[in-house]
């Protein structure tokens, strides 16, 4: 039975991905349910779902959230939405399409493939950031975008931002490792149009995943599961009390420190030996990447946002990365005020977030950290959609739960 089962899953994923290979990656998730596109990582996958199948609630707004895993592992859509409606009185949904690695420049892109607004006011689009982070080389996160091979989400944003608008001769591209600043020699190592098809790499990690599902189980219920990756009880007593208890293991405390130690270590290694120049270089792509996530998003009705993700306290007063993000804040700030839109940022550590159980290293939250985090987060999230300019959140008095009306403007 289950080498018919896994017949069947190697004769479906060969022909789904030799339409794929086609070049037509993309459009297989307008036509095939995003259940069947389940596999590997699964936030990278149900993302470009969330993006092309996402739908508003009647009368209501759509919030989706952008940026890497750290932005991921900080908040619950169903916990967010419930919070989000109660407080602003309209019907609230949240789509996190952050996920693993997700550089601000693929965040602007993904704004490309978002429906447009019939009118202002109805969907909202908020890019969490790390002040710290904001170290990518420029070419490196280009050619990151264009070589993901788990989600069937097309850069063309970044493509026409390559080909028609001089993204290549920007001085923050320059003495990056790459000075090609013809497009088409650029993309020519990089673009699935000229490489191998985002179907082609679809087909071999499904057959992968779900080959390894069957045996590891004699006969699943589903092999095609499209369930949320944080569930609706993610902050269940029993949940909550679950991770507490793993967390107090000495053995599981000194994997945690480890990983802690890991985590900082990178962050800082990747500073340390920058020059000035090149400092300035990264933290250029980064805000160049939040102006034009601005900018297309008023091209379709959308208000744009930023928001700051808190990190492990230890490592928030590190002088090496508080003198990066402190700085980078600061130009994000004069960036915010020139083109218009909110950023809400951190002047000191979250307080309820220092305890070790509320991550899994310094930079991603356990479902403890996400529960501590959500009332800032909220606070943070409502004001951007009222209106709010932005300014500094976190340790801050959380205002009641009374109904907040949404601005129309």
């Amino acid at each position: 039975m289950k080498n018919i089962l896994i017949g069947i899953v190697f004769l479906f994923g060969t022909v789904l991905g030799m339409l794929a290979a086609t070049q037509v990656g993309e459009e297989l998730v307008y036509k095939i349910p995003a259940k069947y596109l389940t596999f590997g990582r699964p936030a990278e996958i149900q993302a470009t779902s969330k993006i092309l199948h996402g739908k508003r609630p009647e009368n209501g707004k759509i919030l989706y959230i952008t940026g890497g895993s750290s932005g991921f592992t900080s908040g619950n859509e169903h916990t967010l939405s419930a919070a989000l409606t109660e407080r602003l009185g309209v019907p609230v949904r949240v789509y996190n399409i952050s996920s693993a690695s997700q550089k601000m420049i693929e965040s602007f892109s993904m704004i490309g493939k978002m429906p447009k607004a019939t009118e202002k006011g109805q969907i909202y689009v908020m890019t969490t950031y790390g002040g710290h982070r904001a170290t990518t080389v420029p070419n490196a996160s280009l050619s990151g975008a264009f070589f993901r091979t788990r989600a069937l989400l097309r850069h063309d944003e970044l493509r026409d931002l390559i080909n028609n608008h001089n993204l290549l001769e920007e001085p923050f591209m320059s003495n990056s490792g790459r000075e090609v600043t013809d497009p088409k020699k650029y993309m020519a190592g990089l673009d699935k149009e000229y490489t191998s098809s985002v179907g082609s790499h679809w087909l071999k990690y499904f057959i992968h995943d779900k080959v390894r599902r069957m045996n590891r189980r004699k006969i699943h219920k589903s092999l095609f599961t499209d369930k949320d990756v944080y569930p609706e009880d993610d902050y269940s007593e029993r949940r909550l009390n679950s991770t507490a208890r793993i967390f107090a293991n000495p053995n599981q405390q000194k994997r945690i420190e480890a990983r802690h130690t890991r985590y900082s270590n990178a962050l800082k290694n990747a500073i340390k030996d920058l020059t000035p120049e090149q400092i300035q270089q990264r933290k250029d792509f980064a805000l160049y990447s939040l102006e034009k996530s601005k900018e297309l998003s008023d091209t379709k009705n959308y208000k744009f946002g930023a928001i700051e993700i808190p990190i492990y306290s230890p490592l928030f007063y590190d002088p090496l990365i508080y003198e990066y993000r402190t700085t980078f804040n600061e130009q994000l700030r004069a960036l915010s005020e020139e083109k218009n839109f909110p950023v809400f940022y951190l002047d000191d550590d979250i307080k309820d977030l220092e305890a070790i159980n509320n991550w899994n290293d310094s930079g991603h939250m356990t479902n403890v950290g996400r529960h501590a985090f959500e009332k800032y987060y909220v606070d943070a999230l409502v004001k951007f959609m009222s209106g709010d300019e932005g300014g500094v959140y976190g340790n801050v008095a959380i205002p009641s739960t009374q109904n907040e009306p949404v601005s129309q403007d």
